[in-house]
């Protein structure tokens, strides 16, 4: 059997890369979980999807996640691209994970593989392999049972709570990659009038120029973040405005920075809205989002606006 541990040292795909990690405990057993960042990388990972389709999990840009806790047999992977969208949650069968080393822990691998790939399913990989190691005597007969026992009750339990995991997976994987990249706190303002709300053109010069955004800004040292929003609209539009509710939160990867996003229910109390630093400025219904050209990050915030 291969042993295999976190620090994937003899990944030589990878030919640059940062690394961070925390230390985990479950029910009283010692885990870990770390975060790779990947920079350079000799060519990127293709794998194959469980439709019959292929992916790439690897390349610059992207993150791996791991989470492993001593004794348990399987051992946690996710790929995820330079925007910080999950592509694939992919689980080895092990003979027990090692923390022996809890600075690098490890694993014996039992070859079988199971793996997530959202929105094209769930397969098991490498059955063959683990009957060629049975036959070669690098794998004992209970050995191969136990590796297709924890295989089927996996992929089983994929099946029933594999979108909660996938959320869980994601949300601890950008908390790690935001240590690494720095994470940019932002807020922005949905502003009604009647049925329509107020959208702003970023300028051809900054970065996602003449992109669709919400008008807002980086939250500055000492500032709350209404605070920030009352005097970003100021800046940017020449209003006065009044924050109240928090309509969503989230964070969104792009490739130069992390941004964590509060969007605030606004009210104009005074001034009319100019363009004092956007392109253009628009109000649109619900009817009309697919009309714009938005950020990246505000995808999540217009499919909510949506099924208002």
């Amino acid at each position: 059997m291969k042993y295999k541990t976190m620090d994937r040292a003899q990944w030589r795909r990878v030919t640059s890369r940062r690394v961070t990690a925390n230390e985990l405990t479950k029910n009283g057993v010692q885990g870990k979980e770390s975060f790779i960042l990947i920079g350079d990388v000799t060519d990127p990972l293709i794998v194959g999807t469980p439709d019959g389709g292929t992916l790439n999990v690897a390349d610059a840009g992207y993150g791996w996640y791991q989470r492993a806790f001593a004794g348990e047999e399987t051992w946690l992977t996710a790929a995820f691209d330079e925007k910080g969208t999950l592509l694939q949650i992919y689980f080895d069968v092990t003979a027990g994970n090692d923390f022996s080393d809890p600075r690098d822990p490890g694993f014996s691998d039992l070859y079988l593989d199971v793996v997530l790939t959202p929105g094209h399913g769930i397969m098991t990989l490498d059955r063959d392999e683990l009957d060629a190691a049975l036959e070669s005597g690098d794998v004992t007969p209970a050995q191969h049972r136990r590796a297709l026992e924890v295989g089927a009750a996996l992929a089983e339990d994929l099946r029933q709570n594999g979108d909660a995991l996938c959320r869980e997976v994601t949300a601890a994987a950008l908390a790690l990659r935001r240590r690494l990249t720095g994470g940019v706190d932002v807020v922005a303002a949905l502003i009604w009038q009647n049925d329509r709300f107020l959208i702003c053109q970023r300028p051809a010069h900054k970065a996602r120029g003449l992109l669709w955004e919400f008008v807002g800004g980086k939250v500055e040292p000492g500032e709350t973040k209404e605070e920030a929003l009352v005097r970003e609209c100021e800046e940017e539009l020449g209003v006065r405005v009044a924050p109240s509710s928090v309509f969503c939160t989230l964070t969104h990867v792009y490739p130069d920075l992390t941004v964590n996003l509060t969007l605030f229910h606004a009210e104009i109390t005074s001034g009319v809205p100019q363009l004092l630093e956007h392109n253009d400025l628009k109000w649109i219904t619900r009817d009309e989002i697919d009309g714009y050209a938005f950020c990246p990050a505000d995808e999540e915030i217009l499919k909510k606006i949506r099924a208002m």
